[in-house]
């Protein structure tokens, strides 16, 4: 072989070397550079994922933001994945180098510079995703609340959405077809939440006399209900949209017998048991579930997930050293769970703007009262993201348990999936029940007294 055609032989089987073994990944880096500006967030702020996986993992990223409230991180996907921060939803795929301002207030006002910004762009003017998100939560059907009104404002509202899609040329092809998925089920979901806007829309004199114009047009709306859902399709890979999650669920109280993939299938299941694990806690009859769950589950893909999910768990469970949390009072003086070691600990965790943390608010002062000596103590800690919205909360409503506010991510051992939360530790700040009843409920006096 002659020293040209030996040089072209090794030429050649380089690039052959290449193509295998960098052409069988889309994606040449798994990095995504990320920074910017957050304002009016929390110091410590969550990314979260909304990958399937991530989703019942409960899994995200957490930006740890300077005085300036400027950050900068680095993570590895292998594949485009949408995360939301605040009231953003925010797409990021392998090699992207994004830098963002974003506002908490103020989301449609978010800005973006780099490489990544097309998509991003285009999800800040998107509704947030919520029911009946085109239908502005009811206001639109104060204008005109007639079926066919509503009808054509959500696909005017639809149809813009599909619109500005082509305002950027050079958005990667599955995100489009991703926010098409999106806007057909935003469509679906703000005709299902017609019905309930009718009822409050302030044009009838009773709830019977909305309700009777809303089942009037029940055929209808459930006919163009399912055009919507199914231009929308049932593909496992849309379940990283959360108007998916939510229609899916929605739909399947409705119609037992969907027909679904296996992956979906195995997702509802695992999210079905998460969830009452996010709230429960691993109580046996929680883990007696969870047995049966894992019995029917096809991929082991989600098999895994719900060992992890339980997993997570283990360290809260009763007589587990408890995480220790930092407090800060209404003097601002800092405080931590360690400082009240010695008595039984009964902690309230609650936000001005939670109603059922209202709700629940004077049983549990009520409770304070009762137990008030040398051998309970009763904290409520607010979570608010503003110091002085709590401060002006309490100057009005008098509380005879100790006051303070903390930062959310001081509890993130705690898994805290929603609130109230409610908890007790023992004298020796170990956890007695990480997931206490509310206080609502004679359970939770009588496991007080138990534990004296």
């Amino acid at each position: 072989m002659s020293i040209q055609n030996l040089n072209k032989y090794i030429y050649g089987v380089v690039i052959l070397f290449c193509l295998v073994f960098t052409g069988c990944s889309q994606y040449q880096s798994k990095s995504v550079k990320f920074k910017g500006r957050l304002v009016n967030f929390d110091k410590i702020v969550t990314l979260v994922n909304q990958s399937p996986e991530a989703i019942l993992l409960k899994e995200g990223v957490e930006i740890q933001t300077d005085d300036s409230c400027c950050f900068e991180i680095e993570l590895n996907l292998t594949q485009p994945t949408y995360f939301k921060l605040g009231r953003n939803t925010l797409y990021l795929q392998p090699g992207y180098n994004l830098e963002v301002y974003i506002d908490k207030d103020s989301p449609t006002n978010a800005k973006f510079k780099g490489i990544g910004v097309e998509p991003n762009r285009y999800l800040k003017d998107k509704p947030f995703p919520k029911a009946g998100s085109f239908l502005q939560a009811g206001q639109m059907l104060k204008e005109n609340h007639s079926y066919e009104f509503v009808k054509e404002e959500i696909e005017k509202k639809m149809s813009g959405l599909m619109d500005s899609l082509k305002l950027y040329p050079n958005l990667p092809p599955n995100f489009v077809e991703l926010e098409k998925t999106r806007n057909y089920l935003n469509a679906a979901i703000s005709l299902k939440s017609y019905p309930t806007y009718l009822t409050f829309s302030g044009k009838f004199k009773s709830y019977e006399e909305a309700k009777a114009v809303s089942d009037s047009v029940k055929p209808i709306l459930n006919d163009d209900f399912k055009r919507y859902v199914n231009l929308a399709g049932f593909r496992s890979e849309f379940l990283q949209l959360e108007e998916f999650r939510y229609m899916l669920f929605k739909r399947l109280r409705e119609e037992k017998d969907m027909e679904l993939t296996v992956e979906t299938d195995d997702f509802i299941k695992v999210y079905s048991i998460t969830q009452k694990l996010g709230h429960q806690g691993p109580v046996q009859q929680v883990l007696n579930e969870k047995v049966k769950v894992a019995e029917g589950l096809k991929t082991d893909a989600y098999k895994s997930v719900l060992n992890k999910a339980f997993e997570k768990y283990n360290s809260l469970l009763p007589g587990q050293n408890a995480p220790d949390f930092q407090l800060t009072d209404l003097t601002g003086k800092s405080v931590s769970k360690k400082d009240f070691e010695g008595k039984i600990l009964v902690v309230d965790l609650w936000a001005t703007w939670c109603g059922p943390c209202k709700a629940e608010s004077p049983y549990f002062e009520a409770l304070a009262k009762e137990f008030a000596n040398d051998k309970v103590a009763f904290i409520s800690v607010c979570i608010d993201s503003k110091e002085s919205i709590w401060r002006k909360y309490l100057e009005k409503h008098e509380k005879t348990s100790l006051q303070y506010m903390a930062d959310r991510s001081e509890f993130q051992n705690y898994l805290i999936n929603g609130i109230p939360r409610f908890m007790v530790f023992d004298k020796d700040g170990k956890i007695i029940d990480a997931f206490a009843p509310r206080p609502s409920d004679e359970k939770l006096k009588q496991l007080i007294q138990k534990s004296l």
